[in-house]
């Protein structure tokens, strides 16, 4: 990294972009781990959101809990008038904080704002036209634009956050991904952003799978057994689908959540199931204590998973049609579902 060029509701040119997937985001932090040595995943307990912290550069990623797409990206300006990195800001680039802040004061960001805000209605009133104001206490407030909002500690500029085109605090979630809806034992129906659903049956061959959702990253056979059994890997999309070599149809679908503390951690991303149920629905944030209450079958202990150093084992339990591997702070870190 050798500068950081701010695009005001895009993210950060050439390296993270708003809605990029957490997987992606550490792929590429992974790339530069010669330059970048220290890098801090945190995970808030209460909501399971994730935060990226990049000391090198003052750099903090915020993702979705839900989908764990990036939904803010925050550089901390406090503590010292010159980046560490130059920023970039409207084709000018900028060695001190205070000069980035004078480039807001002007007219020329105000008329940028309202050339490139045609997509937005006038009467919306989560995207302004006009800069506005968030008071954070006596001494902090927040000047807001389209796509990039500033912290002012006593009229000095603190944080710099770039998220989407709206206000802050961003109380609409318009992530868009694939979610796959799950009624156990029948079928898997692939709802998209656009709103088109397509199913996911017990019969359908790899080419059809293909047609679907796209060829697999990779392809892996099952470990000890004779079969030929195989694998599609869609660690895009955190799943697996197993095939029968014999029958060449499918036998088994894992479905990933991709938690902090599982052994899988940014091998996959997160794959956003819902499973529906009588009493209710199971998503990747729901927690076991949740989901004995979900179905009227109590579960079935099937077994320990013991993983290597560092990582604690996992327990498995099994409902009609699905066993969840479930980690030691009571969350989801697989779902695998089979057809009886």
């Amino acid at each position: 990294m050798d500068c950081l060029h701010i695009i005001p509701g895009k993210g950060l040119s050439g390296y993270f972009f708003l809605d990029m997937s957490l997987q992606k985001s550490i792929k590429k932090l992974r790339s530069y781990s010669s330059k970048l040595p220290c890098v801090n995943i945190v995970e808030e307990s209460s909501t399971k959101r994730i935060i990226v912290e990049i000391p090198e550069c003052r750099i903090k990623l915020i993702f979705d809990e839900c989908y764990q797409r990036l939904l803010i990206i925050e550089i901390d300006c406090r503590n010292s008038p010159c980046p560490k990195l130059p920023l970039i800001f409207q084709s000018k680039m900028y060695t001190n904080y205070s000069e980035i802040l004078k480039a807001f004061e002007t007219s020329s960001y105000k008329q940028l704002e309202l050339s490139e805000n045609t997509e937005t209605p006038s009467n919306n009133k989560n995207f302004p036209r006009t800069p506005s104001t968030l008071h954070v206490c006596q001494s902090q407030v927040i000047e807001q634009y389209l796509g990039i909002s500033l912290l002012l500690t006593s009229h000095e500029l603190s944080k710099i956050f770039i998220h989407k085109n709206s206000t802050l605090p961003l109380l609409k979630n318009d992530i868009r991904v694939r979610v796959y809806e799950v009624r156990p034992l029948e079928k898997i129906m692939i709802r998209h952003s656009t709103g088109k659903i397509e199913d996911i049956n017990w019969r359908i061959a790899p080419e059809n799978l293909i047609e679907l959702i796209g060829a697999p990253d990779y392809v892996r056979y099952r470990q000890g057994e004779n079969s030929g059994d195989f694998f599609y890997v869609y660690s895009s999309e955190g799943m697996d689908f197993l095939f029968s070599n014999e029958q060449n149809a499918l036998r088994k679908v894992i479905m990933h959540t991709n938690m902090l503390e599982d052994i899988l951690f940014s091998d996959y991303e997160r794959c956003n199931f819902i499973v529906y149920t009588d009493k209710g629905e199971v998503t990747p944030l729901t927690n076991f204590d949740q989901l004995k209450e979900k179905f009227e079958d109590k579960p079935v202990d099937v077994g320990i998973r013991r993983h290597g150093y560092g990582y604690r084992p996992t327990h498995c339990f099994k409902f009609p049609g699905m066993i969840f591997e479930i980690l030691d702070s009571g969350y989801i870190a697989s779902l695998a579902l089979t057809h009886v």
